[in-house]
């Protein structure tokens, strides 16, 4: 039930918070908690810095339908909050499964929780990068997301339980 995430101030008003969050659907209302928290503190770092660009990206164990995707996207509102991240997803040009089903890690991290048939689990998109406020079409908004690191090496692991990816964000 660990729950990660780093916050690194950069230069020229940018901060990135990479968090991973604990997985099972016994925890969304917990990941939910950590949502809020996160939003509650970017909400502090906008009012303090207006041109600020805040980031948040990770392995947030949540789908695109969770209520935790549901809240950033300010489609839930929670705690009597509401808030709008936007999603560098709706900027792809085909969402796919971030959760890798083969590959060492991917086998690993299946074997360490009894699920010996990894390639049977559905697909699964639970890695996302926001920018935090309602940045289409301006300043801050992610240009695309693309998939990286498919591929397992020479020895069969690949570079992560998960597909990498990546976007551009106008500045």
């Amino acid at each position: 039930d660990q729950i990660e995430t780093l916050v690194t101030h950069l230069e020229n008003n940018v901060t990135v918070i990479n968090a991973h969050l604990v997985w099972g659907s016994a925890n969304e209302l917990h990941r939910l908690d950590i949502a809020y928290n996160i939003n509650q503190y970017a909400e502090c770092l906008k009012e303090q810095e207006p041109d600020r660009l805040i980031i948040l990206g990770g392995d947030l164990n949540s789908t695109l339908s969770s209520t935790v995707s549901q809240y950033l996207n300010g489609d839930l509102l929670y705690k009597e909050s509401s808030t709008f991240w936007t999603s560098a997803w709706d900027m792809a040009e085909e969402v796919f499964p971030t959760a890798r089903k083969e590959g060492g890690w991917a086998e690993i991290t299946a074997a360490s929780v009894g699920i010996t048939r990894p390639e049977q689990l559905p697909d699964r998109t639970i890695d996302h990068i926001f920018t935090y406020g309602w940045n289409y079409g301006k300043k801050h908004c992610p240009l695309d997301l693309k998939k990286f690191g498919e591929f397992n090496l020479s020895n069969g692991f690949g570079l992560s339980d998960h597909y990498g990816f990546t976007t551009k964000i106008s500045l």
